[in-house]
């Protein structure tokens, strides 16, 4: 599948695809994502996470990250946190999205792009 990717091809995908092997070899080849963070994933924190925006459904901020592939090249990453109440039950729920947009693609651009993969995949019951 990664031999199909180009340079400035977008793609936009669940945490299934977010290894290191992956998000490495799609940001060697110039390739953008837009990918839910896996829980097993190793990184390295290098900036603080800040507040970035606020939006009718939740907060939005955002960190830089360092993910190292398994070449043991290092990719500055940008880690997007949304965050959000789920109502009724006014539980509070929270989903980490990494990307290596550059940065004048904003975080609530990208959280927007990621909520659109959703509602594609709901209305083709994926």
């Amino acid at each position: 599948m990664l031999a199909t990717v180009a340079a400035h091809d977008l793609w936009i995908a669940d945490r299934n695809f977010c290894t290191r092997a992956f998000l490495g070899e799609m940001d060697t080849r110039g390739g953008f994502f837009i990918i839910r963070q896996h829980q097993g994933l190793p990184f390295e924190i290098l900036s603080p996470l800040q507040s970035y925006d606020r939006t009718p459904t939740g907060d939005i901020a955002q960190q830089r990250v360092c993910v190292v592939d398994e070449h043991g090249a290092k990719h500055v990453l940008r880690r997007v946190r949304l965050k959000w109440i789920m109502r009724p039950a006014m539980e509070l729920r929270s989903s980490n999205i990494l990307t290596n947009l550059p940065r004048q693609i904003s975080a609530k651009q990208v959280a927007q792009l990621y909520r659109n993969r959703w509602t594609l995949e709901t209305a083709f019951n994926i």
